[in-house]
């Protein structure tokens, strides 16, 4: 089922955070979400054995806390949470029984590409009309809908569907079903 797994991800918005003294093991029982931060301070809904409850931390009491995130880990299913069903799954704690009964669906998050990034074009129609032959090549400027690339056959504008970001183009991530 769900468990939680440590990060380095600083404490923004839509982040779990627990304890530093808190085993990674009892971090279930014992785990807060970020749900908005101010200027100096962070609003937290904190979940004690399930049981829910809202607080509110300065800034600078952070620092006893780590983030985490959650996990789904079943014999057929495991990989991350996507951040956008963190809302979901909070609405699906029991206070009795916990995290128990989630649906998950795999879905496919595409990596945002930026400049630097080496890249392969993937576009056959675009390969065939500019008669290009290698295929690797780095993003030299990125814009909103279009990116240049340079190859070693020169440089060519084209929209993100075109190529792949190099070494992994998306991931697969699990969205809880409501």
């Amino acid at each position: 089922m769900i468990t939680f797994k440590i990060t380095k991800q600083d404490f923004k918005p839509n982040t779990f955070i627990t304890r530093k003294d808190c085993p990674i093991s009892k971090t279930l029982n014992k785990f807060g979400y970020i749900k908005s931060i101010s200027k100096d301070k962070a609003i937290v809904l904190w979940y004690d054995n399930y049981i829910k409850s809202e607080l509110t931390f300065k800034l600078k009491e952070l620092i006893n806390y780590k983030s985490i995130y959650p996990y789904y880990n079943t014999k057929f299913v495991r990989g991350n949470i996507w951040k956008h069903s963190y809302l979901t799954l909070l609405r699906s704690i029991h206070s009795e029984t916990g995290f128990s009964n989630i649906k998950v669906d795999k879905m496919v998050y595409k990596k945002p590409a930026y400049k630097g990034m080496n890249v392969v074009i993937s576009d056959a129609v675009y390969v065939l009309s500019n008669n290009i032959t290698k295929l690797e090549g780095k993003i030299i400027k990125d814009g909103k809908h279009e990116y240049i690339i340079r190859t070693v056959e020169g440089e060519f504008t084209m929209c993100r569907t075109s190529f792949l970001v190099l070494p992994q183009d998306y991931f697969i991530l699990l969205s809880i079903r409501c």
